[in-house]
């Protein structure tokens, strides 16, 4: 029976016309404006959305995923399973939602509000015509017993989806919310594949999206230096003795921001928590340039703390019950001028005892959990991307080939529990080790010539180029003066060795460097 888009009538009588036509209209308007017609509605349930991925995600970029497509679209594991799917909505996430529908699965789509939604990928589920729940509004008819399986994320659906055989989590949730569920849960947060994708995956897109932000950080500032300066002029009260051309100014910022490295070194950073996702963030931190007598670390595990200062770093045990802790952390804020949480926490920075007020002197604030880790103490425009993850301002939060092995992994887990139902078994477990295990290998077999690098430093800057090589002209001595009073530059450079030429400029704009 096909059933896009509508609450399943097997209930009904197959001869009451007139109740079966008056069900499907008072459960059609409980559906999400994403399907044309209901001839279109019933074609596409199964139609693949190669289309919709195909070209931002490569088979090179996630082999494993693809591989499992191929499979299971012969054997077909799934069939006629029904599968709700709670999930940050990305383009990756289209290509996983392909590979249950390609093993028969019947998939819906939702993302509870603690979730990201990229509108790219939601328009392209909307042409695919599939099923997509905004903000986990799934319908009442839905909630208890109609899916078989649920894929959630940070336990987004807990609470008001019972499913008929299980649930499979993706991300880090504290275990006792599972403590007292009544059917089965398979746990992949704490498998070897996830500490992949949290600590390659996660590291390295801090890293990218600080460096998004001081892109964008260097084109407002030289916008509105330039604009400040034609008023001025404009108005004849310029205090700029001599404007220069626009390709000595962008030398004079190219040397100070061609890569990461450069920026980043001198930089006064704060973590908050140091599992997984925040291991993995120091790293690529100091990967990237920082150093360690620079960072940080901020943890409730006094073991994990001494551990990190013998090591040479910065490391604060944080007791909320102890003021002198507190004030402690609040001093160092005062220096710092980037601050990650990774606490896996939700409103862990408030109920420690601190205020937005106590963060004022950090330029960028990022939350790299799933949940909101400010919490309730922190309006949205205080925090990066409203509090959301910071690292989904990104096109791609986590690159592909970090993803694949995870994602992998999500979709086989439905088979442990396809498994363990047969035996009646219920409760909270982890994932199979041995199927954790055989796709972590996979993995590191496919990618044995690959090493991990950031995403290439510092590409050419837009805006930057935009402003730069047009007519408009600006006193560089200014601009290094404001640079300089926005922490961006740690003394005044020598302008009398820039050279001109836009051939030069294009050549040190464009210059990249890999780890």
């Amino acid at each position: 029976m096909l059933y896009v888009g509508l609450v399943d009538t097997m209930f009904s009588n197959p001869n009451d016309d007139n109740n079966a036509n008056e069900k499907e209209k008072k459960q059609e308007s409980t559906v999400v404006e994403l399907l044309p017609s209901s001839t279109t509605r019933a074609r596409s349930r199964t139609k693949s959305l190669t289309s919709t991925y195909a070209k931002d995600i490569s088979e090179k970029q996630c082999p494993l995923l693809y591989a499992l497509k191929k499979r299971w679209g012969k054997e077909r594991p799934l069939e006629g399973k029904r599968i709700l799917l709670n999930c940050h909505l990305t383009t990756i996430n289209l290509l996983f939602i392909d590979v249950l529908q390609a093993a028969g699965a019947k998939v819906d789509i939702t993302a509870t509000p603690t979730l990201v939604v990229k509108k790219e990928a939601l328009d392209k589920l909307k042409s695919a015509g599939k099923q997509f729940y905004p903000e986990g509004n799934i319908p009442e008819e839905r909630k208890n017993g109609y899916y078989d399986i649920v894929f959630d994320c940070a336990a987004g659906t807990l609470d008001f989806v019972k499913p008929n055989i299980g649930t499979i989590e993706l991300t880090k949730t504290q275990e006792y919310l599972y403590r007292d569920v009544d059917h089965l849960v398979i746990d992949i947060d704490a498998s070897k594949t996830k500490e992949l994708e949290t600590s390659y995956g996660t590291g390295n897109a801090a890293v990218r999206v600080l460096l998004k932000r001081i892109k964008e950080s260097i084109g407002l500032m030289v916008l509105s230096t330039i604009s400040e300066i034609d008023i001025q002029e404009k108005k004849g009260t310029t205090p700029y003795q001599r404007p220069i051309p626009s390709c000595e100014l962008i030398n004079l910022f190219v040397d100070q921001f061609r890569d990461i490295h450069h920026w980043i070194e001198g930089q006064k950073i704060m973590l908050f928590g140091y599992g997984k996702v925040g291991k993995g963030i120091v790293d690529s931190l100091l990967l990237a340039g920082a150093t360690k007598e620079n960072i940080t670390i901020i943890d409730i595990d006094k073991e994990v703390t001494a551990r990190l200062t013998e090591d040479g770093y910065r490391a604060i045990l944080m007791d909320q019950d102890d003021d002198e802790s507190i004030d402690k952390i609040k001093l160092e804020l005062k220096n710092t001028k980037i601050v990650y949480t990774a606490t896996g926490v939700e409103n862990a920075i408030s109920e420690a005892g601190f205020l937005y007020t106590d963060f004022m002197q950090v330029t960028h604030r990022f939350n790299m959990g799933t949940s909101d880790e400010y919490g309730t103490s922190f309006a949205k425009e205080h925090i990066v991307n409203d509090k959301k993850p910071a690292n989904f301002l990104l096109e791609y939060p986590t690159e592909p080939m970090y993803l694949d092995p995870i994602l992998t992994l999500f979709a086989r887990a439905s088979l442990q529990v396809l498994e363990l139902s047969k035996e009646n078994k219920q409760g909270y477990r982890p994932v199979d080790s041995e199927l954790d295990t055989e796709i972590l290998e996979k993995w590191q077999e496919t990618h044995k010539e690959s090493k991990w690098k950031h995403f290439p430093g510092m590409k050419r800057i837009q805006t930057f180029v935009t402003v730069m090589t047009s007519n408009q002209f600006a006193n560089k001595s200014a601009i290094s003066d404001i640079l300089a009073n926005h922490g961006l530059l740690k003394e005044v450079p020598n302008h009398t060795h820039l050279t001109c030429g836009n051939s030069l400029m294009v050549g040190r704009v464009g210059r990249e460097k890999t780890q």
